[in-house]
């Protein structure tokens, strides 16, 4: 029976650590149940013509808590502080609300909405956002009695391939300026059946409080499955003008028509001395295979962190299912709890778990294995949702014309079942000609006019990114229209000197000797839909290095779909000198057929991670502009492997989204504004520009590798994990203590034989005697070709808690990066141990 463990309860504050019972055993239900986690409730949606209602506390509403926080498999430490901890997915309305409708444009002048969004309340529907874009052009504005004022305009955008936007904007201010509101609505399509129905808003208040908000739905055809997609997006951020408190949430969904469907979210919450962080998604393959997992985890500025985070993949009645619980005190007090349950398929579960008070279990039950293997909102509640988004009007086609052809389209995923031949051979889909009647629910096929090809849907999302580049400095007006239909040499000089001001992404690092090189990473957003060992090719990474970076498991398929527009987190090796950081020597590209130039590598192969400039000067080339098919080309990535405030960091190249902040990418990240201000080199926040790379600072975790070790520079970010020495160990990095866990890897028949530490410890265990505790924590290895050698430490602390008065360390002493608080001591031996091993 699946236990809903979608939040943390926030009782009151206290830092005792109570004692945790081992769990029960998990009883099943009498038949599968239909998915019990959604998404945010109770959304609030604007409405024109209405008295604005002032949310006071806005950024610590409180939240209704969806389910149980104590089912077998969640149970966790009770020593939590009374923070407001993001509340878990609650169950989505199905039924839509009733809703006012907008005021007509001939109508009252529109009421000032000066109140910022909700926490927590997932992505709005149509109906909820209200939008009502009318036919005819209008640009009115006008005073108020109050003295306050009011703008209203809406009109209409046309382009290439049948390019239609259809646009409304408002806004208003107080008589005095203290307070601003603006909103804006637009739905977009084209001949390829594209379509897009969104909106923005944005204000501040008399208090000082400010906020942005944008929602954004988009229907089109997957130029790999001919199926219907629709993706629907939120993002939501808010800042207290009286406290040092903000939020900002980032929710996605995608759906298809075979039953493939993946949902997330990112949220970053912070009042004064406290702060938490939620990550959370979800994939269904549509064939039986799922994926779910959520990260929480919180700290004050007192030194009290705690978290929660676990994870479950099945398929066919086989999986398994693993978590942690963790917490520290200001005092040092520390907990965890690990879990987990191995699902065989006939029957049995395998469940084990731990935890710091002593508690262990490893048991095999008879228990009928249950799991959501679909999911609870898919593609036909989502279709039926979208009916405003379904019954946009593209522009009439004239007789003869037809959309842009290109059948130079990407590689088919080779998962997808092929599917069934169409009439004459034609398997063009078209999304042209259709209404909401016209999609067939359970196939999501559309009706099909064999007159016209595929779509060439490379050219339409690039039109789009293009579009979307100038969708926060100028409407969707006639005047971007202009540009995205200029000459290309003066498109490319408004990209290169309006985007991108400086002519190198070059990031400072300072680092000198051994510290001069580690490992880093970069976010890589595709510009089309690819797979896991098509971006760890073109990045000329391992595809373990690139699941790792991502806390992706091992057994993920490397031929695994990745959507357009999502992050890939790419690890990179990177060496500074003269004070920059630059990937080392790697990754190099072979020019191909259609290259046309730097630029054009730059933005549509590797996604405005460097720019030409940067390859130009990296390759020493005389004309940017002329390269050939077949060369060689080093593709510099900025990177550092400088510390940050005196502690170590993974460096994250981010290339910023349009409309970001940088007190937003600070939420999302868990770092501060000042902070990336600092690193960036900028010291004015609304310098930021879109597409811009910024170096974002990740914590990291410590480790005990020696400065002489093969793998010295090996940084790891909370929630991924690395192979080394020639994959013979596996480390990872949590939250818990942020520092490395190592152990010996599963599977590896090249590795040399089990060595241990005193006590016969293997790597990455522990042992406990009265208040000492000893750990065979890994140092590094010394041989780059086969593991003839591996330094291993043994590491003994002392508790005073547990020892009493004397000896140890003084209360407050840092045990060392990611153990701030701890009342530990600790001594480090290190014993230089040879692993010899036949490799016959």
């Amino acid at each position: 029976m699946a236990a809903s463990s979608r939040g943390l309860a926030a009782p009151p504050f206290d830092l005792g650590v109570r004692r945790v019972r081992s769990p029960p055993p998990l009883t099943a239900p009498p038949r599968r149940r239909t998915r019990a986690w959604g998404r945010g409730v109770g959304r609030a949606g604007v409405r024109c013509c209405c008295p604005a209602e002032k949310a006071g506390e806005w950024w610590l509403e409180p939240k209704k808590q969806g389910g149980g926080g104590g089912g077998a498999r969640r149970t966790r430490a009770e020593a939590l502080p009374s923070l407001p901890f993001p509340s878990p997915r609650s169950k989505r309305l199905f039924k839509q609300q009733d809703f006012s409708s907008r005021c007509s444009p001939r109508g009252p002048a529109p009421e000032s909405r000066d109140t910022p969004p909700k926490r927590d309340t997932g992505i709005a529907s149509e109906k909820e956002w209200g939008i009502n874009i009318l036919d005819e052009k209008v640009s009115e504005s006008g005073t108020n009695e109050d003295g306050s004022t009011w703008y209203r305009e809406s009109g209409e955008e046309l382009g290439d391939n049948g390019y239609r936007c259809r646009w409304a904007k408002m806004g208003g201010q107080s008589h005095d300026g203290s307070s601003e509101w603006k909103e804006t609505w637009w739905e977009k399509s084209d001949w390829t059946g594209y379509k897009e129905l969104g909106a923005e808003k944005s204000g501040r208040n008399a208090e000082g409080d400010s906020w942005w908000e944008t929602w954004k739905e988009v229907l089109y055809q997957d130029e790999w499955s001919n199926l219907a997609r629709i993706e629907r997006s939120a993002q939501k951020q808010a800042k207290s003008g009286t406290e040092n408190a903000g939020w900002y949430e980032k929710w996605w969904e995608k759906y298809d028509a075979k039953g493939w469907t993946e949902k997330g979210a990112h949220k970053y919450g912070r009042l004064n001395e406290q702060s938490w962080w939620e990550k959370w998604g979800e994939h269904y393959d549509g064939r039986g295979f799922v994926l779910k997992w959520t990260d929480k985890w919180a700290e004050t500025q007192l030194g009290t962190r705690w978290g929660d985070k676990w994870e479950e993949k099945f398929f066919a009645g086989i999986g398994s299912r693993q978590g942690e619980t963790w917490h520290v005190s200001p005092a040092g007090e520390r907990w965890s709890r690990t879990w987990g349950e191995e699902h065989f398929g006939n029957g049995k579960v395998h469940k084990y778990g731990k935890s710091t008070t002593g508690e262990s279990w490893d048991i095999v039950v008879d228990e009928e294995t249950y799991y959501e293997g679909e999911p609870h909102y898919g593609w036909a509640e989502v279709v039926g949702d979208s009916t405003q988004l379904l019954s946009i009007q593209p522009q009439e086609r004239p007789p003869g014309v037809y959309p842009n052809l290109d059948f130079g389209a990407s590689e088919r995923q080779k998962d997808d079942p092929p599917d069934e031949p169409l009439q004459q051979n034609h398997r063009f889909a078209l999304i042209s000609h259709y209404d909401s009647s016209q999609v067939n629910t359970s196939t999501g096929r559309f009706t099909v006019n064999y007159r016209l090809l595929l779509p060439n849907l490379q050219i339409r999302e690039r039109e789009e990114r293009e579009r979307e580049q100038w969708s926060h400095w100028i409407s969707c007006s006639g005047s971007r229209e202009k540009m995205r239909t200029a000459p290309a040499p003066l498109v490319l000089l408004l990209l290169v000197h309006g985007l991108a001001s400086a002519a190198s992404a070059a990031f400072t690092c300072n680092a000198t000797g051994v510290a001069a090189t580690c490992r880093s990473l970069v976010g890589f957003n595709p510009a089309q839909n690819t797979t896991y060992s098509a971006i760890a090719s073109l990045f000329q990474v391992s595809n373990a290095s690139l699941f790792g970076s991502n806390g992706l498991s091992l057994t993920t398929p490397a031929d695994g779909a990745v959507a357009a527009g999502s992050t890939v987190r790419v690890p990179i090796p990177c060496r500074c000198a003269n004070g920059t950081g630059w990937s080392d020597r790697t990754p190099v590209y072979t020019v191909q057929d259609g290259d046309v130039g730097l630029y054009n590598i730059t933005v549509a192969r590797f996604s405005n991670l460097t720019t030409y400039q940067d390859i130009g000067k990296a390759n020493q080339l005389p004309d940017v502009n002329k390269i050939q098919v077949g060369q060689k080309l080093w593709i510099p990535l900025p990177c550092s492997c400088d510390e940050v405030d005196g502690a170590e960091v993974v460096h994250l190249a981010h290339v910023v989204a349009p409309g970001s902040s940088v007190e937003g990418i600070a939420m999302e990240f868990g770092t501060n504004a000042s902070t990336l201000l600092r690193l960036n080199g900028m010291s004015d926040p609304k310098a930021l520009m879109a597409y811009q790379v910024l170096d974002v600072p990740l914590h990291a975790c410590s480790s005990s590798i020696t400065n002489n070790s093969l793998d010295y520079g090996l940084r790891l970010a909370n929630g991924s994990y690395a192979t080394t020495a020639n994959g013979c160990i596996t480390c990872s990095c949590t939250a818990t203590t942020y520092r490395l866990d190592c152990h010996q890897s599963v599977g590896q028949s090249k590795c040399p034989a089990a060595a241990t530490c005193p006590g016969k410890l293997f790597i990455g265990n522990t042992s406990t005697s009265g208040c000492e505790v000893q750990t065979c924590s890994y140092t590094g290895y010394t041989n780059t070709s086969t593991p003839t050698g591996i330094n291993i430490s043994s590491t003994i602390t002392t508790d005073r808690t547990n020892c009493g008065s004397d000896g140890g360390s003084p209360p407050g002493s840092d045990g060392g990066l990611g153990l701030r608080g701890f009342k530990w001591s600790a001594a480090l031996v290190f014993l230089h141990m040879i692993w010899l091993s036949s490799l016959q």
